[in-house]
């Protein structure tokens, strides 16, 4: 969604010229934040050769960049008055409109877009997208549906369907979903994470649970999130004491990791060590737990002895 993206498109969409050096320089100060200096490159590169959009669009995302949306918007109000717009500078606008909030004018234009386009798969990723931001789960699973039938080799629709289908509880749909992209990137970590936590949840496959969790760790080894979820399968398959060795040098590493402190308390509650239990808990406590994350530590702490 980031129209840094749609600048590497508009750099395809030309022909290369002697500008180009220019270009990857002012698009190098963009990166390193160097606001007047990127504003300033290119400010000249569009005011040399305007019909050259790529100097219009790095210009706009420096101000994007800094959360100035309305003057952004307004250099491509500007441009796309002079005449009929091509679809780059439109799909420009809809991305800008979308960081900035304006939600229901990105989908509106999107959706029109799509209407004259409608095999455009990148106009379905940014309604998609859109959708997810305003809240909107079920019409953005929608679309990333119809993303999916377009384009049936990419696991972005794939995979973010996936996610919104387990947030709106559609679990079995979910596992489907990541099924799929493990069909196409058995290695990916995302969805071996997440079908790992739903068959643990379930119960229904602890044997491939452990395995696909036991994948994602190796490919996001620093990532917390995927321990906790190798240590559930544990904790799932009576194996509390494989989890508590997992677990406790990560609470150590990662000491305001609220989810590490729960589950080692439910390991060392398993293994009868209350002391240990006792003590993840009064640290999870100062961690500002969620409702739900209070009432587990309630639980766990109401089993102790």
């Amino acid at each position: 969604m980031r129209l840094l993206l749609l600048l590497a498109l508009a750099l395809s969409a030309f022909p290369q010229t002697p500008r180009d050096d220019a270009y990857t320089a002012a698009y190098n100060l963009l990166q390193q934040k160097k606001w007047v200096e990127a504003e300033a490159a290119f400010q000249k590169i569009y005011s040399q050769d305007p019909p050259d959009l790529r100097g219009l669009m790095g210009l706009t995302e420096v101000y994007a960049a800094q959360n100035q949306f309305p003057r952004a918007l307004q250099i491509l109000d500007a441009e796309m008055e002079k005449g009929k717009p091509p679809l780059l500078l439109k799909v420009a606008w809809g991305n800008i409109a979308a960081r900035a909030g304006r939600l229901d004018d990105a989908i509106g234009l999107f959706q029109q877009l799509i209407e004259a386009h409608p095999d455009n798969f990148d106009l379905h990723m940014r309604l998609a997208e859109s959708c997810r931001l305003k809240q909107d789960l079920p019409r953005a699973i929608e679309v990333w549906e119809k993303a999916t039938r377009l384009n049936p080799e990419s696991v972005t629709p794939i995979i973010s369907r996936a996610i919104a289908l387990d947030q709106v509880g559609r679990k079995p749909e979910a596992l489907a979903g990541y099924n799929d992209v493990l069909l196409l990137q058995p290695d990916n970590p995302v969805a071996a994470n997440n079908a790992a936590g739903l068959l643990a949840k379930t119960g229904t496959d602890l044997d491939r649970a452990l395995r696909l969790a036991n994948t994602a760790v190796s490919r996001s080894p620093a990532d917390p999130n995927v321990a906790d979820t190798l240590a559930f399968v544990y904790l799932k398959r009576n194996e509390p004491q494989s989890a508590a060795n997992l677990l406790r040098p990560l609470t150590r590493s990662h000491p305001k990791f609220l989810p590490l402190r729960l589950r080692l308390a439910q390991a060392a509650l398993a293994l009868g060590a209350n002391a240990e239990a006792a003590s993840e808990l009064a640290a999870a406590r100062l961690l500002s737990p969620s409702a739900e994350q209070l009432a587990e530590i309630q639980r766990i702490h109401s089993q102790l002895r």
